[in-house]
C-alpha cells in the first residue's frame, strides 16, 4: 500500500514526503480501501487525504479534496 501511495502524482516517488517532521499517516483500512492522511504536504502546503483501494477492491484511486 506504501508503493501505491508513493506512486501518487503529488507524491512524486515519495511514501513519506516529510515536511517539518510531518509525513503521510496511515489511518485505517476498509474492505476496501486504505486511508492516508498528510497535516501539510511538502508540495501543496496544505492538509492531504488519500484513498488507496485494496489489492482485492477491484476499483481505481480515490481522491478526497478538502
Amino acid at each position: 500500500m506504501w508503493q501505491h501511495l508513493a506512486q501518487d502524482p503529488i507524491n512524486k516517488g515519495d511514501a513519506a514526503c516529510i515536511n517539518q517532521s510531518a509525513a503521510w499517516q496511515y489511518m485505517g483500512s476498509t474492505q476496501d480501501h486504505h486511508y492516508f492522511k498528510h497535516q501539510q504536504h511538502p508540495f501543496t502546503h496544505k492538509p492531504e487525504y488519500r484513498y488507496i483501494e485494496r489489492h482485492c477492491a477491484g476499483v481505481k484511486w480515490h481522491h478526497i479534496m478538502q
